[in-house]
C-alpha cells in the first residue's frame, strides 16, 4: 500500500572557475538527486563544494575523490537508521581514503581538502563542514552565516607538516590531513523560498555579506553563482572559486510504501559494479551502476533510435515490372506524322 509523503522541491545553480593566475581549477562541485521515491524520502538530496589542495596545483584529484566517495558511501551503504550517522560515516571514509593516498605518496606530495556538504531531507537542512568552506541561509530577506571555523596552528599528527599544509588561516581540520577527523553536523529547518548558499572561502573573503542578498535577488541562480565566482577570482587571482545556490521552490509529493524499510543495497547483486556520479558537471564512474537511464540520456537514446530507423538500407522494390510491347506508342506517333506529311505533299 502506498501513501503520499511531502518533501521540498528544489532547484539550484552552480559554477566553478580557476583563479585568474592559475591554469588548473582545484575546486569541485557535486550533487546527487535520487530518482527512486524511497531513496529520496529516506536519504534526501545532497550538494557538495570541495576546495582541494595538492602539490603543483593538483588538488583537483583530492576534490573529485572526496566528492565521489561521500556520494557513493552515503547513498549506497546499508542504512544505519540515522541520517547524521550515515553522513558522518561517509565523511570519515572519504578522509581515510585521502589520508591513505598521502601515506602512499610519502614525502613526494600531499592532498588535502576543505569541504561543505549539505543534505536537504524533508524540511530539514543538514550541514557538514571540514575546513574553511562556508554556508549561508537566506530566508525572509535575512542572511545568516551557518558555518564557523577556528583559526589555529595545524596539529602535529599531520603526515606532512612541511608540505604547505600551514595555510594563512592556520586551519587544523582538513580532509586527508590526519587518520581520523571529528565531524560536526548542524541542522536547520527551512521553508519555501529559502536559499542555501555553499561557497569556497575565496568567495567569503572577496564579497561583503551585505552584497549577497542583492546578487541573489536580481539574478537567476546560475547567474548569481557565475557572478560571485567572477568577483572572487578577479580579487583573489591565485584562488579558485566555487558556488552552489539552492532554492526551495515548493512541495513535492512522493508516493512510497507505507512503511519504508531500510535499504540494504541500492542495486541488484547481478548488476555490473559500475555507476555514474555527476561532479563538476561531468559524469564519473563509481563502483555501482544505476540500471535506469536518466531523462537526458533517454532522450539521446530515443534520438539515436529515430536516426537509426532513417538509416535502414533501402531494398529494391519487388513489384513485377511490366515489359513494354514491341510496337510502342512512340513508333505509332512517328508513323502517323509521316503519313500526314505525305498527304499534305500530294494535295
Amino acid at each position: 500500500m502506498n501513501e503520499d509523503k511531502m518533501i521540498f522541491n528544489v532547484e539550484f545553480g552552480k559554477h566553478s572557475a580557476a583563479g585568474n593566475n592559475k591554469l588548473e581549477n582545484e575546486d569541485a562541485v557535486g550533487y546527487y538527486l535520487p530518482e527512486k521515491s524511497e531513496d529520496l524520502y529516506l536519504r534526501g538530496q545532497m550538494f557538495l563544494v570541495a576546495d582541494g589542495m595538492g602539490e603543483k596545483q593538483d588538488g583537483e584529484f583530492a576534490s573529485k575523490l572526496v566528492i565521489q566517495t561521500i556520494i557513493q558511501e552515503y547513498f549506497e551503504s546499508s542504512w544505519s537508521g540515522s541520517l547524521k550517522g550515515m553522513l558522518t560515516n561517509a565523511l570519515k571514509i572519504a578522509n581515510s581514503i585521502l589520508y591513505d593516498v598521502n601515506l602512499n605518496k610519502g614525502k613526494k606530495g600531499y592532498f588535502v581538502n576543505s569541504l561543505i556538504c549539505a543534505v536537504i531531507h524533508e524540511t530539514t537542512l543538514y550541514l557538514a563542514s571540514i575546513g574553511d568552506c562556508q554556508a549561508y541561509l537566506f530566508s525572509n530577506n535575512f542572511l545568516e552565516k551557518l558555518t564557523h571555523f577556528e583559526k589555529k596552528k595545524p596539529e602535529t599528527t599531520y603526515p606532512f607538516p612541511n608540505q604547505g599544509l600551514e595555510s594563512e588561516d592556520g586551519i587544523s581540520r582538513l580532509l586527508g590531513a590526519k587518520d581520523n577527523i571529528e565531524v560536526t553536523i548542524n541542522q536547520r529547518q527551512i521553508q519555501i523560498n529559502d536559499n542555501v548558499l555553499l561557497f569556497t572561502n575565496s568567495i567569503y573573503q572577496s564579497i561583503p555579506e551585505q552584497d549577497l542578498p542583492r546578487i541573489i535577488g536580481t539574478s537567476s541562480l546560475s547567474q548569481a553563482c557565475e557572478l560571485v565566482v567572477k568577483m572572487a577570482t578577479e580579487k583573489n587571482v591565485k584562488d579558485d572559486a566555487t558556488a552552489i545556490i539552492i532554492k526551495v521552490k515548493g512541495i513535492k509529493r512522493l508516493a512510497i510504501e507505507k512503511e519504508v524499510k531500510p535499504i540494504e543495497r541500492l542495486y541488484e547483486p547481478d548488476e555490473p559494479d559500475e555507476r555514474q556520479i555527476v561532479i563538476k558537471g561531468v559524469r564519473y564512474r563509481s563502483n555501482h551502476k544505476d540500471s535506469r537511464i536518466s531523462e537526458p540520456d533517454q532522450k539521446g537514446v530515443s534520438e539515436f533510435s529515430k536516426d537509426r530507423d532513417f538509416r535502414r538500407p533501402v531494398h529494391k522494390r519487388t513489384m513485377p515490372v511490366i515489359k513494354s510491347s514491341k510496337f510502342s506508342m512512340g513508333k505509332f506517333i512517328n508513323i502517323a506524322i509521316i503519313v500526314l506529311f505525305i498527304i499534305l505533299v500530294i494535295y
